[in-house]
């Protein structure tokens, strides 16, 4: 089930199924467990946050951002004051935007990486989110040509609402690698926020707050919180809290690979102020957005010698674009999808989707045109997907795919999800088994070919389906699941708040845990 409910289990499926299986072993969360060095609110330890210590990427971002400045630049010094030949350059507090974009020159080694850090007098190490705006360094944008080995630290990039160029641009073919982008505040642009470009392989996005992309009124922008592009290895986009943007995260841009791209612990989500009433009107309680309302949109998928990982995740509020405000559709969490029927690339393949928390949505896992293929979706908990009346209303509920083929979804958590939509279309070769739902409307079929859909608990759910072996555990009412409230911590970087999910938690008296564990092991 979803994070610390989650067995550990050995391999299910055989091996002709999806491929990702065999390494997709559970990642155990204990939320209430002692703090550790680098935990968070819910005990959790990034595995690909860069930090010492962590062998997936053991880079001592602490002792690096602490070492003493060779030169600090104040607002009133111009760029080309600054001497690239220095290890480390620091940002006094104040205003730098006027100087326009900052393009970093020179490069770091895997030795001696350089650093552009913030600095001041009285520096308490805090947060650009947490500081006041007199106290941070403000830059109008970031421009990373070519360069390697760089460590940008605690700036903040504001675009003053109206900028149109990119926040922080890792420029595409120019083969800009092994930089870390590090508790820094971007926001306020009417463009992407941070883009990835095509051929940067080995860059860390973590730590950081990317908000509020600003509506332009232009319908059929492309405005993403973090756009990556393809044809680069093993990008990581890791502890950030990231919000208000038409899709949050974009893999994009010629529906090429994303070999190792790793998505771990961020918050995704959309605030109520950009919520509207689907007719252009503003409202904290309507149905639409001005975004498309996408956490996670990938047009490319990774490779079965470096899967992509998206892990850990919390994602919520998402409502479908407001016609008149932004793209039509949306509200979803995870959404794999080649451009059209007649795109030549199967792009969205080897992905695994595991230990997310998605709640508040229309629907949780969407895709309808060709692939993806070779997918593994494991050990999430969905909670509260009942759709809205906006644009592409029907597209909502837990699992809607309309070719995926050679995947397996295990041991995930369905909590009032409504309806639950479980649809292949022309897909083939999958597993849907281990499954646990709680109350719901439907259960609807359609599955593929070779499909099997059996070792599922359902409890108080209202189903009709094609396929409903007997395998299935099937009581009549939520009560008979005998389960208990999951409770995390979410907006971990601008201030962690509570939240409980009901009967998300099995106990020792759940009947599936009998009923189903001589196949799925232990619940």
């Amino acid at each position: 089930m979803a994070a610390d409910l989650l067995p550990a289990y050995t391999p299910l499926m055989p091996s002709t199924r999806a491929a990702l299986f065999s390494i997709a072993a559970p990642l155990l969360l204990l939320p209430h467990a002692a703090a550790a060095l680098g935990a968070d609110a819910n005990g959790y330890i990034a595995r690909y946050e860069c930090r010492a210590g962590n062998p997936n990427c053991d880079i001592d971002i602490r002792g690096l951002t602490g070492r003493a400045c060779d030169q600090t630049i104040t607002a009133s010094m111009p760029w080309s004051a600054i001497d690239w030949s220095n290890d480390t350059i620091c940002m006094a507090p104040g205003d730098h935007t006027a100087k326009g974009l900052l393009t970093l020159k020179s490069n770091g080694s895997v030795s001696n990486r350089k650093v552009l850090r913030y600095a001041r007098t009285d520096d308490a190490d805090d947060d650009p989110w947490h500081q006041g705006t007199s106290n941070r360094a403000i830059l109008r944008g970031l421009v990373l040509d070519g360069v390697d080995y760089w460590i940008v630290h605690r700036l903040s990039i504001n675009g003053g609402g109206t900028s149109s160029h990119v926040g922080i641009n890792i420029l595409r073919d120019s083969v800009a690698t092994n930089n870390i982008i590090s508790r820094v505040l971007v926001e306020n642009f009417e463009a992407t926020m941070i883009v990835i470009g095509y051929q940067n392989g080995d860059n860390t996005i973590q730590n950081s707050v990317i908000r509020d992309v600003i509506s332009s009124g232009n319908v059929a922008a492309e405005n993403e919180c973090v756009s990556i592009e393809g044809v680069a290895a093993n990008n990581r986009i890791v502890n950030n809290e990231i919000y208000n943007c038409n899709k949050n995260i974009f893999m994009s841009s010629g529906f090429s690979p994303h070999p190792g791209l790793v998505i771990e612990n961020n918050d995704l989500y959309t605030t109520t102020s950009r919520y509207s009433d689907c007719h252009g009107n503003y409202t904290p309680t309507g149905a639409c957005s001005d975004t498309e309302g996408v956490a996670i949109d990938s047009k490319g998928g990774s490779t079965s010698s470096a899967f992509g990982r998206i892990i850990r995740n919390r994602a919520w509020g998402m409502r479908p674009g407001d016609c008149n405000l932004a793209q039509c559709g949306g509200g979803w969490a995870v959404s794999f999808s080649n451009p059209s029927d007649d795109s030549p690339l199967d792009g969205t393949d080897y992905w695994l989707v595991q230990n997310n928390i998605f709640w508040d949505m229309n629907l949780a896992f969407w895709n309808y045109y060709k692939g993806p293929d070779h997918n593994s979706i494991i050990g999430n908990l969905v909670y509260k997907m009942r759709g809205t009346q906006g644009p592409n209303s029907t597209d909502r509920g837990g699992v809607s795919y309309k070719y995926l083929s050679d995947s397996e979804i295990y041991l995930n958590t369905f909590v009032d999800v409504n309806p639950i939509i479980l649809s292949w279309g022309d897909g083939a070769n999958n597993d849907f088994r281990c499954n646990v739902f709680i109350g719901g409307e439907s259960l609807v079929g359609g599955y593929g070919s070779n499909t099997d859909t059996d070792q599922n608990a359902f409890y108080g759910v209202n189903f009709t389906t094609t396929a409903t072996p007997a395998t299935n555990v099937v009581y009549p009412n939520i009560a008979d699941a005998k389960m208990t409230d999951y409770c995390f911590s979410h907006k971990l970087r601008t201030g962690p708040e509570r939240m409980c999910i009901p009967n998300a938690r099995p106990t020792q008296n759940s009947p599936h845990l009998t009923g189903l564990s001589s196949w799925c092991g232990t619940f």
